[in-house]
């Protein structure tokens, strides 16, 4: 079935209580190029925006007692060593939990465990469930698919070796990512339902994913171009735009017709665990968001879908004293309870 086509510009209209808050972004970038300033971006990251994350996130951290961190590093195809960071609530009931797999975002080409680290604890002790956040390798040094293959290892390690995770797969197995991370979460899950490793393994109960990044902007064949509006209707919004997503795709260097790059190309979503999506309206990457959820949904895929109007990407990291950011992460836990059927 071919789903009905819809413009969604009236989501893009900007958040007047976001734009009050960071009337700094805006101001127009300037003029637009086709690399980007990576060690620059990178050392930013470490120098100001990650200090900035753990502080917001620090007075929110449940007590030490609470949960447990593991460092875990598991061998990747080549022989490398790939972090996978597990929080693991304590409980005086049980020793084991429902595990949830997390892919951090950050266009393929920087981030860390560090980017959910504080929050991911958060979670685990609230929802009473195991967390695995994955170091994966990053592009240019690492293209396509080297941070996808590297996620895929730990996948496997862990379904292979739950007990090391405090993991009980069988009363839940989330996997989730944001934007890039939410790329691939949703291709690891595809990947997963035809690889013969998991005929008798335990697949995925549920998968979430935020912003997520479904398609190659090369991709968008003349079939799916009316779906696919909002790349040029928010290609100046802040936080990312149009460009970034061309540069971060350049750098990353997978074949964009590749369903492995542009996972809303599969020709069958059938057999894909249950999804919870967060999709932001100023966001170009929103309609790839929307036409995917509606394509799993016309698969037989039970989905819920929240849409945050008038909000660019990844708004809640930027303007976290807004009720709408504090809406956002509220609804994420209620999407992981309700994959984990623990609706109220």
């Amino acid at each position: 079935m071919t789903p009905v086509m819809t413009d969604y510009a009236y989501l893009s209209a900007p958040d007047p209580e976001f734009v009050a808050a960071v009337p700094g972004l805006m101001t127009p970038r300037g003029s637009e190029s086709d690399e980007l300033d990576i060690p620059g971006m990178r050392e930013r990251y470490y120098s100001t925006l990650l200090p900035m994350i753990l502080k917001r996130r620090e007075p929110y951290l449940p007590p030490n007692d609470a949960y447990t961190v593991t460092d875990h590093y598991i061998t990747a195809d080549d022989g490398t060593k790939i972090l996978a960071r597990c929080i693991t609530p304590r409980s005086k009931n049980t020793s084991t939990f429902p595990l949830m797999i997390s892919m951090h975002g950050g266009g393929f080409f920087f981030g860390d465990v560090g980017m959910n680290d504080y929050y991911l604890r958060t979670v685990s002790v609230d929802l009473q469930i195991s967390i695995v956040n994955i170091d994966y390798r990053l592009a240019p040094e690492h293209p396509f698919p080297t941070g996808l293959n590297d996620c895929y290892s730990v996948v496997k390690y862990i379904v292979e070796n739950p007990s090391k995770f405090s993991a009980s797969l069988s009363s839940g197995f989330i996997i989730q990512g944001s934007s890039s991370g939410a790329n691939f979460a949703t291709v690891i899950a595809h990947r997963a339902l035809n690889d013969p490793f998991f005929k008798n393994r335990p697949y995925f109960t549920g998968q979430s994913l935020s912003m997520p990044w479904v398609i190659h902007p090369d991709a968008y064949s003349d079939e799916l171009k009316p779906f696919l509006l909002s790349l040029e209707q928010n290609k100046d919004a802040p936080l990312l735009s149009k460009n970034d997503l061309v540069v971060s795709a350049k750098m990353y260097a997978a074949p964009p017709d590749d369903p492995e790059m542009s996972p809303l190309l599969y020709v069958s979503h059938e057999g894909l665990p249950k999804t919870y999506f967060q999709i932001c309206g100023w966001d170009p990457l929103r309609d790839e968001g929307l036409l995917y959820a509606r394509k799993l949904k016309e698969s037989g895929v039970s989905t819920k879908v929240d849409i945050y109007a008038g909000l660019p990407h990844g708004f809640s990291g930027v303007a976290a004293e807004l009720n709408v950011s504090k809406k956002y992460e509220q609804d994420y836990q209620d999407g992981i309870r309700w994959l984990l059927h623990r609706e109220s």
